[in-house]
């Protein structure tokens, strides 16, 4: 923490918290930080990191550059990244965005998408998904309302899907299932916690 200590003001004052990743491994981490006062008075804050490895590939995609088709259109948001984002209205024709990437080798690699889910809740948040012309699978969207990042995950199951890729190139295709559910950004990366993707 800077500073470590010092004396209190009479309005907010800044306490930044770093952390020091070397000889960490990549995984989550959890700490408490205690702010005592000298009179006995105390704070705790949970703390959470999350550590990737130095060399994580990340391959951002705008969902606006993807290849629309079908009812799929972009939108303007202030609140999307570069202002704009990919979905079907609730009147259009089933659509899609196709995505095509590289990777640098064979691997795991994982799908983030920076969403929103209007309400009401439950009837604008999935997607059709397919990699590579895949069988078509189910993604429920676990954001909104309002911008978030969600890890594809197959419905009824909780973890991540991985994706064994070899090096070249590839295509990501989201087809809407449900209208209006708003999709800003894809992440593909050897690393499945979207929280690590800029806005």
């Amino acid at each position: 923490c800077t500073p470590a200590s010092g004396a209190t003001a009479a309005g907010p004052q800044e306490v930044v918290v770093s952390c020091d990743t070397a000889g960490l491994a990549p995984r989550d981490y959890d700490a408490a930080l205690a702010f005592r006062t000298d009179d006995g008075y105390q704070r705790t804050l949970v703390v959470k990191t999350h550590v990737v490895a130095a060399d994580a590939f990340v391959a951002r995609l705008e969902g606006e550059a993807g290849i629309l088709a079908g009812g799929m259109c972009a939108e303007a948001d202030p609140l999307a990244s570069g202002g704009r984002y990919v979905h079907v209205p609730a009147a259009g024709p089933e659509g899609t965005v196709t995505f095509a990437f590289e990777v640098p080798k064979e691997g795991d690699y994982y799908v983030s998408g920076r969403c929103f889910a209007p309400e009401p809740s439950g009837t604008h948040d999935s997607f059709f998904f397919a990699m590579d012309g895949t069988e078509p699978r189910i993604w429920d969207v676990l954001a909104g309302p309002g911008w978030q990042w969600d890890t594809l995950r197959v419905r009824n199951d909780p973890t991540p899907c991985v994706f064994h890729l070899a090096p070249g190139k590839h295509a990501l295709v989201l087809k809407s299932r449900e209208p209006d559910c708003r999709l800003d950004a894809m992440v593909v990366s050897d690393t499945p916690d979207p929280e690590l993707q800029p806005e």
